[in-house]
């Protein structure tokens, strides 16, 4: 045991065997901060495809007892530990927390070459976790004192001993005539063991067991299980020896070693000394300025760093020509770009000007022209709301399976996003901001809308797309009724009536119309809001990885979308949204972009600003409009005052509430909508305040309909603390400090998961159902779940194994048994939106981490609503006017807020500084060249090389002088544009082209040939182009045979 003067202890020694179970559900709040870095990181699509994609999962924490050879003690440790077998040898760091010596850091692995003491148990216990029984073990030491194998204790006999004991094995079954098959089965299955390949791979390649658990810890248990080539664990090995730096960069990882994502931190590469002395002074300097530009990036959420700043912050740790150097390394590896003294990221330099060359791409398909009248679309919200007044609510049928219809669900008794305004009978106000909203999304490739909740944005795109759905039904239904109306036509072509409407005019099962949100949580308001499957942005991203890995011979399910709808696009980081942008133009029919948000909440937390980019960059064009009408009579208080705290002025509360020493004077009714908590100068007792509001406060009685939001973490710990014991009546955490979870609770996941992943096989509360269509999926019924948007329970709702629970997505624990045969633990989650199922805790806890959920932080909770929210503002700290308007628009019908006047004060007043991105500018160059002619930014020709093969995989001919090939054409265009161009021959109208001004009705009136959409829409579907096979006639009873 050595001592540092950091305090901190060198342990090295044997491992005992573990006395703990892993504590997988229980780790320490302090350390929360580390775990949560990799998962944040956004993988791209087709990186994913061409490189091995390893689940991320730091390993547990758990405690061992360490032999240390230094002070001839056993010393317990606790920490995250890969490999705790007691053949193996352990180098770590470690620090006295209290009584308990805590790791830091990872630990290094040896392979034992000698154990003297109880060396034969040990081996056995190595037997055994290579899968061979008793009876095969006593064989096995029987033939190993016949062949005397074991001259002395050592692993690498035992090793060798073990793979020629197999193969004596094997031949004497061939010998006994026995199935070939299963003999090999049987003869690969404890070579096949984790702990076998681990060992083999510990005695070829010491290297990677000593320092990949240091640099590359969440994949290195999956690299090991994940039959990853031997060859490649060589090269790995040459490099630790050689160049160890290349695992401090993602693209070269990527690159060297076909990993996705992976790469060494600077601090990771600090604590293997013996590698950092082997790295030359370039490539140290290299590594860290990589390391603060990503800092920067990360913290500031700029998408580039000014050369002088940076130059600046680095030159306590190196000097100027040093940083020169080092710059001029990265970007000659192609790890960032240089441009106008002005340093970027490549990953994120690329995003947006990829962003701008496809946006660009829309601009140049001829336009698609949605032939409808704006005012009637509006208008029919009335006419569902009459129908309803009658008993008939259309929302109850649902829509048909698959259908590109959206009902408008803003109608019901809990209300929409926003509605057009009502008048007298007969007559509708509509709103003028959202009609110039609709004829801009029927006119442009292109539309960025914003606006506050309440707005109208949602239920107005549900409306147009419902409408055209019904424009098309009734066409086809005419079509049909006049065929059959002809007196020549035979009695048995007569069919149309026989069947359901519903079925007989179900539009094809693939998606048109893609519906999507940054995350889970605003996905499921999304398919509650139009009654249609809505999907987060890394779903789409991931299905595509999915499909290309199982080598269907059918279509990926997007690859029929013609039109993109992204809510919340104040949240979407620029690389999400390149990736799944490139996705649908390359490999879908994507001809028009619709963007939701609004530009005045906070943006993403990656680094970006993709809404405001784009919403400033459409103004001039007339493509980009804010809808600025509130339609929600009970929000009206708060969409008042969320505009107030916009203009950085405090909001008019209207009541107020004092809380001291835990007493209050007589709480507000229930028709106060925006009231505040207001305690002491000193910051009182919160827990205090949250208490007595949870008791007073009715509209906080439900959990299901309220949330509490706070902008540091310590604050929401307290709250769940509180919520916890008010609403499940028990604490978060026991005496060990492991999470406490139980039926009732509020639980969210902090990291992305598949279902798959973690639901129990041969599901309890979920039946497998046959693919329906020749879908490439697997579908789960839920027997108990309601359609999208409804509670009745009357639909069954389908859910491929593909779905993912996503990082923010918040459930409620309805039943928690324990499996008396396995002694599994599980629980049943509802997520209150339809997806109800039973999943393995131990798998749900290690996979997506669970965590209490009554109370989450603003940046967590972004993108969600619900219809009581309080706001604790705590220490104002950073925060400024957008965390506070973010904060208190999260409410549909009613907001408390608790804080000391003078901090909310502070919080409100302060200013917030805007972004530095670049794609506003791209977008503004692709517009400019597109007009002279010029090549747009982001063509791929500036691919990188590690990607490169991907647009040549697609059929481009990268030309250095011009893009691909030479005949001035946008090459991923083209199959859209004779797509277009076919369309066009069967049918087309008038339409207005809008001039660049912000109004629509102000536009410069240009005739302009656009196909009419119920020929793109459903026709297409009839045409040779895409067969389907269809029942036309009845079939006779002796047809066929």
């Amino acid at each position: 045991m050595t001592l540092r003067a950091s305090g901190r202890l060198t342990l090295c020694g044997a491992l005992l065997p573990d006395k703990e179970p892993p504590g997988g559900d229980g780790h320490h709040h302090d350390d929360d901060d580390d775990d949560s870095g990799d998962e944040q990181q956004f993988l791209d699509a087709e990186e994913m495809c061409g490189g091995l994609l390893l689940a991320r999962c730091l390993p547990p924490r758990r405690t061992v007892i360490i032999a240390d050879e230094y002070s001839q003690k056993e010393i317990k440790v606790y920490g995250r530990f890969p490999l705790v077998d007691p053949w193996w040898r352990m180098k770590v760091e470690v620090k006295l927390v209290g009584s308990e010596y805590w790791v830091q850091g990872y630990p290094s692995y040896f392979l034992q070459t000698h154990i003297p003491d109880n060396t034969k148990s040990i081996f056995s216990l190595f037997l055994h976790n290579c899968g061979l029984s008793n009876d095969i073990k006593a064989k096995f030491w029987e033939w190993v004192s016949e062949e005397s194998q074991l001259p002395y204790p050592n692993f690498k006999s035992l090793v060798k001993a073990l793979y020629e004991f197999e193969m004596d094995r094997l031949l004497e079954e061939r010998k006994s005539q026995k199935k070939l098959d299963s003999l090999q089965n049987e003869f690969q299955g404890p070579l096949k063991t984790i702990a076998y390949s681990t060992a083999v791979l510990a005695l070829k390649f010491p290297k990677i067991v000593e320092f990949l658990p240091i640099l590359l810890p969440s994949i290195f248990e999956n690299l090991l299980s994940s039959g990853y080539p031997e060859p490649m664990f060589e090269k790995m090995q040459e490099t630790l020896d050689s160049e160890p730096w290349k695992f401090g960069f993602s693209k070269i990882t990527y690159r060297e070693f076909g990993l996705v994502g992976c790469e060494a931190t600077w601090t990771a590469l600090c604590q293997c000394k013996a590698l950092l002395e082997t790295i030359p002074v370039l490539q140290k300097n290299a590594l860290i300025t990589y390391t603060k530009l990503k800092q920067n990036c990360s913290y500031f959420g700029d998408t580039y760093v000014e050369q002088d700043r940076l130059t600046r912050e680095l030159s306590k740790q190196m000097a100027v020509q040093d940083t020169w150097h080092a710059l001029e390394f990265l970007r000659d590896h192609g790890i960032i770009v240089c441009e106008k003294e002005r340093v970027a990221l490549w990953d994120l330099h690329q995003a947006e000007k990829d962003i701008a060359f496809y946006i660009d791409h829309l601009l140049k398909i001829p336009a698609w022209h949605l032939g409808v009248d704006v005012k009637e679309v509006l208008r029919s919200g009335l006419s569902q709301k009459a129908k309803m007044a009658d008993g008939d609510d259309p929302r109850e049928r649902g829509p048909p399976n698959g259908a590109l219809g959206v009902w408008g669900t803003g109608d019901g008794p809990s209300g929409s996003e926003g509605d057009v305004g009502e008048g007298a009978e007969g007559d509708v106000e509509v709103d003028e901001d959202q009609q110039s909203a609709l004829e801009m999304i029927c006119s442009n490739p292109v539309t960025v809308v914003s606006g506050k909740g309440g707005c109208g944005k949602t239920t107005i795109v549900s409306r147009l797309f419902s409408h055209i759905r019904q424009m098309v039904e009734l066409e086809v239904k005419k079509a049909c009724e006049d065929f059959e109306s002809d007196r020549d036509v035979p009695e048995e072509w007569k069919v149309f009536g026989d069947h359901h409407q519903g079925e007989e005019l179900s539009v094809d099962k693939y998606v048109e119309v893609l519906l999507t949100a940054p995350t889970g949580k605003a996905a499921g308001l999304l398919r509650r809001k139009t009654s249609l499957h809505a999907y987060t942005l890394h779903q789409v991203n991931y299905s595509f990885y999915a499909w290309k890995r199982s080598d269907s011979p059918l279509s990926w399910k997007f690859s029929s979308v013609r039109v993109l709808v992204v809510d919340e696009g104040s949240l979407v980081s620029v690389t999400t949204f390149r990736s799944v942008l490139k996705l649908l133009c390359q490999h879908a029919r994507l001809v028009k972009l619709i963007i939701l948000g609004d530009v005045r909440q906070l943006p993403s937390i990656e680094p970006g600003n993709l809404l405001m980019d784009m919403f400033e960059a459409f103004k001039t064009r007339g493509c980009s409009i804010e809808l600025k009408t509130n339609h929600r009579a009970e929000s009206q208080v708060i969409v008042d005052n969320a505009t107030r705290i916009s203009e950085r002025k405090l909001p008019n509360f209207d009541a107020e509430v004092k809380i001291f020493q835990g007493l209050t004077k007589p709480f507000p009714s229930e028709d106060r909508r925006f009231v505040l908590i207001l305690l002491p100068a000193d910051g009182g007792d919160l827990y205090s305040a949250v208490n007595t509001l949870l008791k007073e406060g009715a509209a906080l009685k439900s959990a299901k309909e309220s949330q509490f939001i706070a902008f540091r973490r310590q604050d929401c710990d307290l709250i769940n603390e509180c919520c916890c014991k008010h609403y499940s009546n028990h604490l978060t955490r026991d005496h060990k400090n492991k999470m406490l979870f139980q039926c009732d609770d509020k639980i969210c996941c902090t990291r992305n998961a598949n279902l798959s992943d973690v639901i129990e096989k041969g599901p309890r509360n979920c039946k497998e159902a046959s693919p329906s269509h020749g879908d490439e999926s697997v579908l789960f019924r839920n027997e108990n779940s309601a359609a999208p948007g409804h509670g009745d329970g009357k639909t069954d709702r389908l859910f491929e194994t593909d779905t993912r629970l996503c990082n923010g997505e918040i459930f409620f624990i309805t039943n928690d048994v324990v499996d008396k045969t396995s002694e599994k633990r599980f629980l049943t989650l509802d997520n209150m939106a339809g997806l109800v199922v039973t999943v393995d805790f131990r798998k749900l806890q290690r996979h997506c981490r669970i965590k209490h959920a009554w109370a989450r932080t603003i940046h967590t909770f972004q993108g969600s609503e619900e219809q009581t929210v309080v706001y604790v503002v705590g220490r104002a700290g950073r925060q400024h006017w957008q965390h506070v308007y973010t904060a208190v628009t999260r409410g549909r019908a009613r907001v408390y807020v608790i804080a000391d006047e003078a901090q909310l004060c502070q919080a409100v007043h302060r200013k917030s500084y805007p972004r530095k991105t670049r794609l506003k500018q791209f977008l503004q160059e692709a517009f400019a060249g597109r007009r002279e002619g010029q090549q747009v930014p982001g063509s791929p020709s500036t691919l990188h090389p590690a990607r490169r093969g991907i647009a040549e995989s697609q059929g481009l001919t990268m030309d250095p002088g011009g893009g691909a090939g030479d005949t001035g054409q946008d090459p991923v265009a083209s199959e859209a544009e004779e797509e277009e161009s076919t369309l066009q021959s069967k049918g087309t109208k008038r339409s207005v082209a809008l001039g660049s001004f912000e109004s629509p009705k102000k536009g410069i009136v240009q005739v302009v040939e656009a196909p009419s959409p119920l020929v793109s829409s459903r026709f297409d579907n009839l045409s040779l182009k895409n067969l389907q096979p269809r029942q036309l006639f009845k079939t006779t009873n002796n047809e066929g045979q």
